[in-house]
């Protein structure tokens, strides 16, 4: 009997497998956030959600998802919208306070909508260097976008002449008491940094 039901969900996760579905992406709709967020999220699907593809192949059989980034109040608002035949046949939400949980919060979907699974990104801890005129008056920076979405919330932050070593430069910042605030290019890279996991471990200031 225990080697009849080992086979027979040997055969049920075969089955499963061999039917899973293809996302056809589309082009992620931006709302209160650099519309260059877009951009970076339908890379960070395309090369790890597996079975994704862009829409424009979306002649081949399989769903369609429709991406959705927004900033409300304090907090990044996503959701997914799944069509089937034109019909929708799926929609997930969810919030996350700052752009360093996005990843960790996306994967919690795998288990709410079938097929749907991404590539283990592994966690890498990162150094960002800013060069700002002024010396901060605080222990802890929150770094945001020209949009005023949290990139990152309040880390520490170290005030140096110089700084040699492993550390990501992100050039100049503008600082106002506890927030380090970045312009829309620099906000790109930062979101995009954050959506291959890596998560900031320390803020230098070089004057």
């Amino acid at each position: 009997m225990k080697n009849f039901l080992k086979l027979f969900i040997l055969v049920l996760s075969i089955f499963n497998f061999s039917f899973a579905e293809n996302f056809f992406v589309k082009s992620t709709e931006v709302k209160n956030l650099p519309k260059q967020y877009g951009e970076v999220f339908n890379d960070f699907l395309l090369e790890n959600l597996e079975n994704s593809f862009p829409y424009k192949d979306s002649n081949k059989k399989g769903l369609v998802l429709v991406p959705y980034i927004s900033w409300i109040g304090i907090s990044y608002n996503i959701c997914f919208d799944i069509y089937n035949n034109n019909y929708i046949v799926n929609m997930e939400c969810f919030s996350s306070m700052s752009g360093e949980e996005i990843v960790s919060d996306i994967y919690e979907l795998e288990k709410d909508i079938p097929s749907f699974k991404l590539k283990k990104l592994q966690k890498k801890e990162i150094s960002l260097k800013f060069k700002v005129g002024t010396k901060p008056i605080v222990k802890r920076l929150k770094i945001i976008s020209p949009k005023g979405d949290i990139l990152v919330n309040h880390v520490p932050v170290f005030y140096k002449t110089d700084v040699k070593g492993k550390v990501y430069d992100l050039g100049a910042g503008n600082l106002n008491l506890d927030t380090l605030i970045l312009n829309y290019q620099q906000s790109k890279k930062l979101f995009e940094l954050l959506l291959k996991n890596y998560h900031v471990e320390e803020i230098l200031i070089i004057k």
